[in-house]
């Protein structure tokens, strides 16, 4: 009895790690790490507004980090910036079949941000169009109010509260440099980029129960300003004046840096440090694009990314000994990107109409232990809870160009996990 009861113990506090909700991955098996989502999107309204697609037709300075081959094939100097106001809406943990909710309500949490999202300055230098560039690919701030709640195991004869306190911001910028030059047919592009990891947070919760007569605290604390190297390939093919495809492969850093935490597992009057390792998910990228006449464009993505990368090796563990990080699985992902874009020229005026669709894959941790044990079950019950529902969503948007040296472009992005309103300029020299 009293190794079951330690069992179950042990059990309540992994779950008391993950009871808010379980968006993404994990860099730890802390519930800040499974919410936020990395920006992987071609910057700018236009792409943005074409399903988000735009690897394989590649043809403004937008694409100086995402497909450099483009690069190789603008004439002219171009300046470009985009804005960007994003919601994302955070899922929480719902009922099911194990547990049910006694007291308190789950509180999901919106988070409303406007920033820069990229700006790049292109210049052609004889055989070969060189660009410096600022893309923000995570921007996660969590400030909620903290959380109570009370649940009970519909199987067994216990419940226990849960109370959540978290503040958080994290931040992930990449400065760098890229280079395109065209050889007939085939253009190609190369990158090299410093991206910098910025976070601070503090993590508490705090588990209770009568039953078990417990009441134990789980704290941590991390601040680190990091920087990498990352680097980018990218190609692009002309079959004909009308069909082009495009290829990119991006290597993205691993940031290395150490966490302090307080919990039943080191119990102690001051925090333990652990290392953690933070690995942004490489990337492979493929597109096409139809010119079906001088005035309407189709345009479409694959792309694969390597979100598996956060799990395994690069998942450390902090809040018990009774798994492994592969008892957790993270899925890659390979999105699909569709858009079309239809131009209205009128003299020295050219307007844009654009619309896509696309649809990203469930790729949220998943718990893949044995579940025989109780504390299997909850960590079924909380990694697993909810359908492996994809992202699906829908873009639309407008631009202008004047005299094809100014060109403004909006985009309106609908999916089912964030919605974005994306603004851009874009002038040619």
């Amino acid at each position: 009895m009293m190794r079951g009861m330690v069992d179950l113990r042990r059990a309540l506090i992994l779950a008391s790690i993950g009871l808010i909700s379980l968006n993404l991955a994990a860099q730890t098996d802390e519930t800040i790490f499974r919410e936020f989502q990395f920006d992987f999107a071609t910057p700018g309204a236009r792409a943005n507004a074409m399903g988000r697609a735009f690897v394989g037709l590649a043809d403004e300075g937008t694409i100086s980090y995402n497909n450099p081959a483009g690069l190789g094939v603008l004439q002219r100097p171009e300046f470009s910036m985009e804005f960007r106001n994003s919601t994302v809406q955070f899922d929480v943990l719902q009922e099911n079949d194990s547990f049910r909710l006694v007291s308190g309500s789950p509180s999901a949490f919106v988070l409303d941000s406007n920033q820069l999202g990229f700006a790049s300055f292109s210049l052609p230098l004889k055989k070969v169009n060189l660009s410096v560039f600022f893309i923000n690919h995570l921007d996660y701030q969590r400030f909620p109010n903290p959380e109570q709640t009370r649940w009970q195991n519909r199987v067994l004869p216990y419940e226990f509260s849960y109370f959540a306190d978290h503040k958080v911001d994290i931040r992930l910028d990449t400065f760098g440099l890229s280079a395109g030059r065209s050889f007939g047919a085939w253009s190609f592009g190369l990158v090299a980029g410093q991206s910098n990891l910025k976070l601070d947070y503090t993590y508490k919760t705090i588990l209770f129960s009568d039953f078990l007569n417990l009441i134990e605290p789980v704290e941590s604390e991390a601040k680190a300003d990091l920087s990498g190297f990352n680097w980018v390939l990218g190609s692009l093919y002309e079959f004909s004046p009308r069909w082009k495809w495009g290829f990119v492969y991006k290597k993205q850093p691993a940031f290395h840096y150490q966490e302090k935490v307080l919990n039943p597992q080191f119990p102690g009057p001051e925090k333990q440090p652990y290392n953690i390792t933070f690995k942004v998910p490489d990337s492979i990228n493929t597109g096409i694009s139809f010119q079906a006449s001088d005035f309407f464009t189709v345009v479409g993505d694959l792309d694969f990314i390597q979100y598996s990368q956060l799990g395994a090796g690069n998942l450390t563990l902090i809040s018990g000994d009774q798994f492994t990080p592969e008892d957790y699985r993270i899925p890659d992902a390979l999105e699909i990107h569709l858009g079309a874009e239809y131009l209205w020229p009128v003299r020295n005026h050219i307007l844009a109409f654009r619309g896509g669709w696309f649809n990203d894959p469930d790729h949220k941790t998943r718990f893949v232990g044995q579940t025989e044990s109780e504390l299997g079950a909850i960590q079924d019950f909380i990694f697993n809870t909810g359908s492996a529902k994809d992202n699906r969503g829908w873009t639309a948007g407008l631009g202008y160009v004047y005299r094809n040296k100014v060109q403004v472009d909006f985009a309106w992005v609908k999916s089912d996990r964030f919605d974005w309103l994306v603004t851009s300029l874009l002038y040619r020299f």
